[in-house]
């Protein structure tokens, strides 16, 4: 009976150290949540850190005692040659030890950018603890005067661009996305925009703000161009279409003016082979939900109903055809069209890959066929204001 007693007592010893130690372990740890990656004139790494302040975090909160004296997360900044250089000096600065293991954003400079990620990509792959599910964007500037920004619905500047960014509506390109691509073929990221706008939740100051503006095209991991809002949620249709996604057809010759929103989209990209010519076909179907209309169209009217669809399909197509447009001229593969003729046509593929890129801009031949059914009128049928008698 000691002896059992003795051996729980043993062991209750044992769980209660180790329960210590691994909240000792917690304790002396800085979780960086948020990397921003800038150049330098000088062509050197210029580095941000962000890390939440746990000891400020439930601070100004309901039922929390006291009041918020500073901001709920730091943001650690060094510059160095090299990535490896900087992060080891802001290690050096901190009175814990830098855990990568919740870096959820990863934000790049646009001059940095335009210089190539590749030895950011390299860097991140080595640290095994950094998740390659963290996203990627690009700041129109500074990537660190994203830190900036005043996060209104959340407690730290990262979690709002991490909300933004899992609602699916913009691209959610990420770190795997980058480093598992071929080396033929390309990606393409959600460009940030930052602005000073009068906030009523700052006392109508001015402050800090940042959205989205569409998508960088990178080439080879380097920024070579760009699409705007409209285009990179017509390209979004082939990685991750979201509910939010919205469409207007502007005014035509018929007047109609509307706004529709897409549901149950399907995406198919065909290819095909005709002797040495490449063609591909990027298929969209789906269903839509009217936002809004503008114009007294009748909507009972199945006649109306068709034009309405072929309009609002006409209008994706073109938003997708200028999307692809871009990406050829900038010779940038964001579709990962290659390796569609690699999977079919593995011989022929051996043969032009290392052209690709070239063959891409010119000399393939591309076709977007989009065919959307608008089936529910929203919460009405016809305007409130037209009689449906």
């Amino acid at each position: 009976m000691r002896k059992t007693v003795g051996l729980m007592l043993l062991t209750l010893i044992v769980l209660v150290q180790g329960g210590c130690q691994q909240g000792a372990d917690f304790n002396n740890r800085a979780f960086a949540t948020g990397l921003f990656v800038d150049r330098t004139k000088d062509g050197q790494v210029e580095m941000t850190l962000a890390f939440p302040l746990v000891n400020r975090l439930g601070v100004g909160l309901p039922g929390s005692s006291g009041s918020q004296t500073g901001k709920p997360f730091a943001g650690v900044t060094k510059i160095a040659p090299t990535l490896s250089e900087a992060a080891y000096a802001i290690q050096l600065d901190l009175s814990r030890r830098i855990s990568w293991g919740h870096t959820r954003v990863v934000v790049i400079g646009q001059d940095y950018a335009k210089s190539g990620i590749n030895d950011l990509l390299e860097w991140i792959v080595r640290l095994p603890s950094f998740h390659m599910q963290s996203y990627v964007l690009v700041a129109p500037g500074k990537a660190r005067s994203i830190l900036e920004l005043t996060p209104v619905f959340e407690r730290t500047a990262v979690e709002a661009l991490l909300k933004i960014l899992k609602q699916n509506i913009v691209l959610d390109t990420n770190i795997l996305a980058f480093v598992s691509s071929s080396p033929y073929t390309d990606t393409a990221v959600s460009n940030l925009t930052v602005g000073n706008v009068k906030m009523i939740s700052e006392n109508n100051k001015r402050s800090p703000w940042v959205g989205t503006s569409g998508a960088v095209l990178f080439r080879n991991n380097r920024m070579v161009g760009s699409v705007n809002r409209d285009q990179a949620i017509a390209l979004s249709l082939f990685s991750t279409p979201s509910p939010l996604d919205l469409y207007s057809v502007p005014k035509g010759k018929s007047n109609e003016i509307f706004s529709a929103r897409l549901y149950e989209t399907n995406t198919k990209i065909e290819t095909k082979k005709d002797g040495e010519h490449i063609h591909f076909r990027l298929k969209v179907r789906g269903h839509a939900m009217l936002s809004q209309v503008k114009t007294p169209l009748n909507l009972f009217n199945r006649e109306t109903l068709n034009s309405m669809d072929e309009k609002l399909s006409q209008r994706v197509k073109s938003l997708l055809d200028q999307a692809i447009r871009e990406s050829r001229e900038k010779e940038a593969d964001v579709l990962g069209l290659g390796n569609y003729v690699e999977w079919r046509y593995p011989d022929y593929w051996g043969k032009i890959k290392n052209n690709w890129r070239q063959e891409y801009g010119k000399g393939v031949e591309i076709e977007s066929d989009v065919k959307l059914e608008i089936k529910h009128r929203g919460e009405e049928n016809n305007p409130i204001w037209m009689n449906e008698g």
